[in-house]
């Protein structure tokens, strides 16, 4: 007997225990040696349950209030246990959502990246080319100019300014002035003394007298932060940074101030 039809066999053992087949179908099933097991363990469990006898009102009510006591406990149980903790639930529709704009975000900051060095790129390419066009200009006027025929009353003050002109650009053209390297402090103390308060007070004169734009040594404009008693003494490279080399005639101290913003980048007293 199968799984499939133990259905069947169940039903028609019903219903021949119950004597409601007609006589064909009853001689069948008594032929049936699987349906007649079946009948054989529904007989079992009818004569079983005939045994049972009534049962009387206490008994039934006993039982019953001792069920309904045993479900209160069990009622009073599972309030006093502490709620589950719930887990929450996360849409994958919004993980989703929310991975899908990191990596847009992400893609649209290396679109911008991409596109603002190309921008800076052109534009530095734009810059050359004007140069280039600027300097080409300027020599084909230079030419121009020179193959124009000059009044002979110009021809001195003409030789004149271009002889000027040709001093001005060799100037330009020539190297930066290098800078005295100084680390360290006694460093500084020594280029100081080397260099001599006398050499000093003639090429810097105090900032009260001294026009703005007037030049220090070593080719720095005069700052503005310098009192009448500081002298300055050279410009220097003082551990890497562009800076002036100072010493104060009222106290003593040398400084090393930063050529562009007076920042103090070394004091030494005596």
């Amino acid at each position: 007997m199968n799984e499939e039809e133990l259905p069947i066999h169940a039903e028609l053992a019903s219903a021949y225990l119950d004597d409601d087949l007609d006589a064909t179908q009853r001689a069948s099933v008594a032929a049936d040696p699987e349906v007649m097991v079946v009948v054989e363990s529904f007989a079992q469990v009818r004569a079983m349950l005939g045994e049972v006898g009534p049962v009387v009102d206490s008994t039934r009510t006993a039982a019953v209030a001792a069920a309904l006591v045993e479900f209160d406990s069990l009622r009073g149980a599972a309030a006093r246990a502490p709620a589950p903790r719930l887990t929450p639930v996360a849409s994958l529709q919004a993980r989703r959502m929310r991975m899908y704009r990191v990596v847009t975000g992400l893609a649209a900051a290396a679109v911008v990246g991409v596109v603002a060095v190309g921008v800076l790129n052109l534009s530095g390419s734009d810059a050359k080319t004007s140069s280039v066009a600027l300097d080409s200009g300027a020599t084909a006027g230079t030419a121009v100019a020179a193959e124009a025929p000059q009044p002979n009353n110009k021809i001195a003050a003409d030789t004149a300014g271009a002889a000027d002109a040709t001093a001005i650009e060799s100037a330009a053209a020539a190297p930066a002035f290098a800078l005295p390297a100084i680390d360290t402090d006694e460093a500084l103390s020594q280029y100081v003394r080397d260099v001599g308060t006398a050499a000093a007070q003639s090429t810097a004169a105090p900032a009260a007298t001294r026009a703005p734009a007037e030049a220090a040594p070593g080719g720095y404009a005069q700052l503005p932060c310098l009192t009448s008693d500081q002298v300055v003494i050279g410009s220097i490279m003082f551990k890497g940074e562009s800076a002036v080399a100072v010493r104060d005639t009222a106290t003593g101290h040398i400084l090393a101030l930063d050529a562009l913003g007076c920042r103090v980048l070394t004091e030494i007293t005596p």
